[in-house]
């Protein structure tokens, strides 16, 4: 089954996985496709919300307990597979959409993709007892093994950038929220469901949830070796997840 999903996750760049598991399921089929970086229980709590908040170093970062809309995004890069597990969806929404994003840089020469390689967008890792972050960089677009493997956070591209990278940016923007009402792809969870994603070539997102909304998912950050990689991403520790 493990090869089947890896199958899919290579061709398509996601999968939802037929019929319905319990978390438990789900964890031991997560960690056969590789090691599970990390798991999280992804709710809508403030008090989370301000307790991650007080011990980053780069503050004001979107969070996965907030209600707020989840602008599209990468997940942390030395892992390639995310996979959502719904054990209570919200009742109202809680849609998880999707953008896959080499599509997208289809519209761009190579001497473009080649100056989007230059730009860099920031990461943090775990580092020790202590837990602290440190700061990391990681190319917006790496080429490998005829792929682009893709990490995007519009919020921690910093740094100085030329007037054609900012120009770059704002149409690879430009692109995403226009893909979000033609091309995206849409996947409400039911409960017991469960989706992967390829977290090197897909964006994801979502809507704004109410502040009481009972919506539960359990998020796995995996790092598989069946799927494209970046070695220096992958060498340099134990993530942390914006």
């Amino acid at each position: 089954m493990e090869q089947n999903l890896i199958n899919e996750i290579l061709d398509k760049g996601y999968v939802l996985l037929p019929g319905r598991r319990s978390a438990e399921e789900y964890e031991q089929l997560g960690r056969r496709l590789g090691e599970v970086v990390l798991r999280t229980d992804v709710v809508v709590d403030a008090r989370k919300r301000a307790l991650q908040e007080a011990r980053r170093k780069m503050s004001g970062r979107p969070s996965a307990f907030q209600s707020d809309a989840l602008g599209f995004h990468s997940d942390n890069p030395m892992t390639n597979v995310i996979a959502f597990h719904c054990v209570r969806q919200d009742a109202v929404d809680g849609t998880l959409r999707l953008v896959d994003m080499p599509a997208l840089l289809d519209k761009f020469s190579d001497a473009e993709i080649d100056e989007l390689s230059c730009v860099g967008v920031s990461y943090t890792y775990l580092t020790g007892k202590n837990r602290d972050d440190e700061i990391l960089s990681e190319p917006l677009v790496t080429r490998a093994d005829g792929r682009l493997l893709i990490f995007y956070q519009s919020w921690m591209i910093r740094g100085e950038l030329t007037v054609h990278q900012r120009q770059l940016l704002d149409r690879v923007a430009g692109l995403i929220e226009e893909a979000v009402t033609t091309k995206g792809i849409a996947i409400r969870l039911e409960q017991g469901q469960s989706l992967m994603v390829d977290n090197r070539r897909m964006l994801h997102g979502r809507g704004a949830l109410p502040d009481d909304s009972k919506r539960h998912l359990v998020r796995l950050l995996i790092h598989s070796r069946a799927l494209p990689y970046t070695d220096a991403a992958c060498d340099r520790g134990i993530a942390s997840f914006a």
